[in-house]
């Protein structure tokens, strides 16, 4: 079984797979780099798939986005 195939999977199912793939977090000299090469600015909108704990997402408001939104399916991770 190919675990990166879509089988119509319920949310718990992918989870487990997606084990196989850990969340590892963006180093914070990282997301500076993004964002000093991005230079976004106030009506700019910043979206994080797999956001994990949101720490791009905060340095994407510290860097003046006007609106940053984090989305992960770890309810664990975000809480």
């Amino acid at each position: 079984e190919n675990p990166f195939e879509y089988s119509g999977d319920t949310i718990d199912e992918y989870t487990e797979k997606a084990s196989l793939s850990p969340w590892t977090p963006v180093p914070d000299s990282v997301a500076r780099k993004i964002f000093d090469s991005a230079m976004p600015g106030p009506e700019d909108v910043h979206v994080e798939l797999g956001s994990g704990d949101g720490r791009v997402n905060f340095h994407a408001m510290e860097y003046g986005v006007g609106e940053s939104i984090g989305i992960d399916v770890d309810e664990g991770i975000i809480q």
